[in-house]
């Protein structure tokens, strides 16, 4: 009876840390795509709000101040529920001009993951790309983009019209 009870701790010696990691592992990659579609979700509401901003009435609280790159650009990080994580956000309108019909790039990035245990996609970084078309404008102006710093080792090369 006592070879049976040394037995089986061994065992479990054995597949408890297996299941530790399976466990973190889940949690981490359910992290990334939760976190995957709040920037999805951020990038795309942000440009919605931003091809109609300039008429100033939809306002978002906290989001007054600026130029409309920047106020657009919060827009993304306050709309974005991301679990450990900070959203980065790029603005830019076509000809740095917000004139009704140009184009409106917006851009979200956020590195994700909680344990480290998990080898996630891009290396846990999320990120996502809206292109829309400013559809009103009250006057139009000169708007130059809004960029927040990348994190080290990556660029916004991938956000381009």
């Amino acid at each position: 009876m006592t070879r049976d009870r040394g037995a089986a701790a061994v065992e479990m010696a054995i597949v408890i840390p297996l299941l530790v990691l399976l466990l973190f592992g889940i949690v981490d990659y359910g992290l990334w795509y939760a976190n995957s579609s709040a920037v999805k979700h951020a990038a795309y509401e942000a440009g919605r709000w931003g091809s109609t901003a300039a008429t100033g009435e939809n306002p978002v609280t906290g989001c007054t101040t600026g130029t409309l790159a920047e106020q657009t650009a919060c827009v993304a990080s306050t709309r974005s529920t991301l679990a450990g994580a900070t959203q980065l956000v790029r603005v830019q309108v076509e000809g740095d001009q917000w004139v009704e019909g140009n184009e409106l790039l917006v851009c979200t990035m956020a590195k994700v993951g909680l344990t480290g245990i998990s080898q996630l996609p891009d290396d846990g970084m999320v990120r996502s790309k809206v292109i829309v078309r400013i559809e009103e404008d009250a006057a139009p102006s000169t708007v130059p983009a809004h960029q927040d710093a990348p994190p080290p080792g990556r660029t916004w090369g991938w956000c381009a019209a």
